[in-house]
């Protein structure tokens, strides 16, 4: 992520235009005196003219600049969180296919959206801090500027308490965000006992108990935050005070320096503006050390729910196995008293393509939660390749299966990127191959490179169902999952996929599971298993 980063053309913008403006800030410093002086001791007027013509171009393309720069960071503060974004999902996706698509993880991934773009702010912040500090003190330390050691002495003696201050409210704020992360933590914890209770009935009206839920949090989320909000502006107040009152303290003591002849007031005047160019990035910084500390719980925060491990998976890996899938006598129900699968058993051999059929709320779809491990209460045994899938660990076991739903998870990027979302190593060729050979080519029209907005309606049900369809097909997975996802997809386009699937079998001697309620699409497939518990 950072490789990319800093790699990012943004930021090379960001670091030409901050140098640029750089220079257009520190060289009026040696106008500034070269104006005062002509005022003060009756100089040329032609001099005088011409510094402070020089001084006003010099501020307005200063100021140019700057707007610049605030443009470029606002295009890379935005790439950073679409990256982020993207990076945080494939992560889920590696973790679990399936839970891209779950409701349970497709609320949770939204609670984490505050911490991803507290994450972007503490790493784009600081970065765009960096530089444009970095070219102001470069262009400063070129400037003729008399440095008196007792002026210095008083914005070093402000400079250190702005920065203790900092530290200290930084830690104070970081003290209040480990308290929302654990309200936060409830909110989640919450959030999945109520996902729970209404899959189990317990519960009729899940968006209500959602909102109560939320609104209680919201209240104290609220509170912490104007909390944070308080400690912040307390300290930009101390630390604008500091910084006036040591400028006030510097314009006092040279005074008497002027007034004794040891300086001209060009020398204090340019002095004073080279000291605020010098000081001024230590004053920002504190707002960016805020942000420091934030990102700091938030990132803990994203890395804990990553890294959580069930307690109950295997130590087993499943990399390099191959073979059929067999479901033996398992047993499964929302609810104690209706039953929802009962001695269900099935074998699913390698290098065949198969349709699971059955009525609405027969259970297909509960059958592959059973399989994915979403569900786990289950009774009776799930084999792959002659192991039970609870031996496996919760990494291979994903490892093993690719799982597309009716609406497939669309990216920010290019159609590319979506195509091999969390598949990074895949052939470029082989990916081109298959975005001709799949029909999408035809159907989109569009180049690889096409841009895509995840939050814009670009495609249709059925080109976003193909796209995910290649996607599987570019992963590599011995067990792919497909539930409902040819249902807007024209009959001839879903042969030309079975054609493919039968070859991705024979290759990879997978193992491809479709559901769909369509008898044309039933039929195509090798064999039909069907879960209605009235056959």
């Amino acid at each position: 992520m950072f490789y990319k980063l800093i790699r990012n053309r943004y930021l090379i913008y960001f670091i030409c235009v901050s140098l640029t403006g750089g220079f257009f800030y520190a060289f009026p410093i040696s106008l500034t005196q070269r104006i005062v002086d002509e005022l003060s001791d009756g100089g040329s007027t032609t001099v005088f003219v011409y510094c402070t013509i020089g001084y006003m171009l010099c501020r307005g393309l200063g100021c140019l600049f700057d707007y610049l720069g605030a443009i470029l960071s606002k295009h890379l503060s935005n790439r950073l969180l679409v990256d982020l974004r993207r990076s945080f999902l494939e992560n889920l996706y590696r973790r679990a296919p399936q839970t891209v698509y779950s409701e349970r993880f497709e609320r949770i991934f939204s609670l984490f959206s505050s911490d991803i773009d507290t994450v972007a702010g503490g790493v784009s912040g600081p970065l765009l801090w960096f530089c444009s500090s970095v070219s102001l003190f470069l262009w400063s330390s070129t400037t003729l500027v008399v440095i008196r050691p007792e002026l210095a002495a008083i914005y070093v003696a402000a400079a250190i308490l702005i920065a203790l201050n900092t530290v200290a409210s930084g830690k104070r704020i970081k003290k209040n965000q480990l308290k929302t992360k654990k309200v936060e933590e409830k909110r989640i914890s919450h959030a999945k006992l109520i996902i729970d209770q209404y899959m189990k009935l317990l519960i009729m009206n899940q968006d209500a108990a959602m909102i109560r839920m939320n609104s209680e949090i919201d209240r104290e989320v609220t509170e912490l935050s104007l909390r944070d909000t308080k400690i912040a502006s307390q300290k930009t107040l101390l630390n604008d005070n500091i910084y006036y009152l040591s400028g006030a303290l510097v314009w006092l003591l040279g005074g008497f320096l002027v007034l004794a002849g040891n300086m001209t007031v060009g020398e204090i005047t340019a002095f004073i503006s080279f000291a605020g160019l010098i000081i001024s990035p230590i004053v920002r910084f504190s707002s960016q050390w805020v942000a420091l500390q934030k990102m700091q719980v938030s990132l803990q925060r994203i890395k804990e729910f990553q890294n959580n491990a069930d307690a109950d998976w295997g130590d087993e890996s499943a990399e390099g196995l191959c073979g059929a899938l067999r479901f033996e006598k398992v047993n499964f129900s929302y609810s104690p008293d209706k039953p929802l699968i009962v001695d269900f058993s099935a074998d699913f051999r390698a290098d065949r393509v198969y349709c699971l059929a059955g009525a609405n709320g027969s259970g297909k779809s509960t059958v592959f939660r059973l399989l994915t491990r979403l569900l786990d209460s289950y009774t009776g045994n799930i084999f792959y390749a002659g192991k039970n899938i609870r031996t496996f660990t919760k990494e291979s076991l994903y490892g093993l299966i690719g799982y597309e739903n009716e609406v497939p998870v669309i990216v920010n990027g290019t159609l590319y990127d979506n195509l091999i979302f969390s598949i990074p190593e895949a052939d470029p060729s082989v990916v081109e191959e298959l975005y001709v050979a799949s029909g999408l080519s035809a159907m989109l029209g569009a180049p690889l490179d096409l841009a895509v907005e995840s939050g814009e309606k670009q495609f249709s049900r059925g080109q976003m169902q193909l796209i995910g369809i290649v996607r599987m097909l570019l992963s590599g997975k011995k067990i792919l999952i497909f539930d409902e996802t040819f249902s807007g997809i024209a009959d001839d386009a879903v042969a030309r996929v079975m054609k493919l699937l039968r070859e991705y079998c024979r290759v990879n001697f997978a193992i491809v599971i479709f559901v769909s309620h369509n008898k044309d699409h039933q039929n195509m497939a090798e064999e039909t298993i069907f879960v209605d518990m009235e056959r």
